[in-house]
């Protein structure tokens, strides 16, 4: 959990830049969701973004300190900390506040379903779990899911309607988030955001999906998982897509419908792969890949077009 202080505290810690003395800071956000009261960093202010804050009060937004005279007129209702580094400052002014363990919450044994629930679980009708099972706090289960053996599913993990989570799969673990710089140690930053898995949904066994840092992860409809698969901290899968076994998707990797990814795949952090592509066997995509293309080798290099699917 994140113990938020007194709102007294953030004057007393940190160097703010605002017309505002106290902030009742009591969540996080992210620059795809800003929101009031809440702490968020950016490492690169733009016209539409300095929009959505306009929007947002009581917040403490980090950013480098050349970005002081674009964001002056939102201190009157937010405060800023300017730093060279803003995702390491967020890690650091985080790390005190919050206890990394507790963030995976406490299990109670349901005799009912015959697994360890977390508090505020919500589990559907016809709902089938299997021996060995944790479900983690404020985890959402829709109807007719099917979770088999030593599935683990971590805090704020949403499964839809007709869903399957396949044996030893781990839904919602924390995410590799590790903030680093330059002559100082490094930080884990906590990810809270969890998992959003869409309806007829399969996950096959021993894959993992990375709870979100801020926003979930997230898993739309109709996408089938193979085994030993890996996705990162906030990756979006789109509609129809299938990934094969022992494929990496790395953090924050966003991949459009009906796309067909073969095993032992490798995906770079931050890009975009469009839709109905198809990356073919170990491919290693190192940038972004166009709707309807089929790119195979290392590095990725498109060899042709792909037929045209709708999601």
């Amino acid at each position: 959990m994140i113990n938020w202080p007194l709102e007294t505290y953030w004057r007393e810690k940190h160097s703010i830049f605002s017309e505002q003395d106290n902030f009742a800071i009591n969540c996080l956000s992210s620059i795809f969701n800003p929101s009031s009261n809440s702490l968020l960093f950016i490492k690169e202010v733009t016209g539409p973004l300095i929009e959505d804050l306009s929007s947002i009060h009581g917040s403490i937004i980090i950013t480098k300190p050349e970005y002081r005279s674009v964001v002056k007129h939102l201190s009157a209702s937010n405060g800023f900390v300017f730093d060279d580094d803003p995702r390491y400052k967020f890690a650091e002014i985080l790390e005190p506040l919050c206890n990394t363990v507790s963030l995976r919450g406490t299990f109670t044994w349901n005799e009912k379903y015959q697994a360890y629930l977390g508090k505020n679980v919500s589990i559907s009708t016809d709902v089938y779990i299997e021996p060995n099972v944790t479900i983690g706090d404020n985890a959402v289960i829709g109807e007719h899911v099917r979770i088999f053996s030593g599935a683990r599913i971590g805090p704020n993990v949403k499964i839809g309607a007709n869903s399957v989570i396949r044996e030893n799969a781990v839904i919602g673990g924390w995410g590799f988030g590790i903030a680093q710089k330059k002559g100082f140690r490094s930080i884990r930053i906590p990810h809270i955001g969890g998992v959003s898995i869409g309806a007829h949904v399969e996950i096959g066994a021993l894959s993992t999906i990375c709870s979100g840092t801020i926003d979930p992860t997230v898993v739309e409809d109709f996408v089938n998982i193979d085994d030993h698969v890996h996705i990162a901290h906030n990756c979006v899968i789109g509609k129809n897509t299938v990934v094969t076994a022992c494929a990496e998707i790395s953090g924050s990797v966003n991949i459009g419908y009906s796309c067909w990814i073969a095993p032992n795949v490798s995906v770079i952090n931050g890009i975009s792969i469009g839709n109905n592509a198809m990356i073919g066997i170990g491919a290693v995509i190192l940038k972004a890949v166009a709707d309807n293309v089929v790119v195979v080798g290392n590095p990725g290099k498109v060899i042709r077009m792909n037929g045209v699917e709708n999601p």
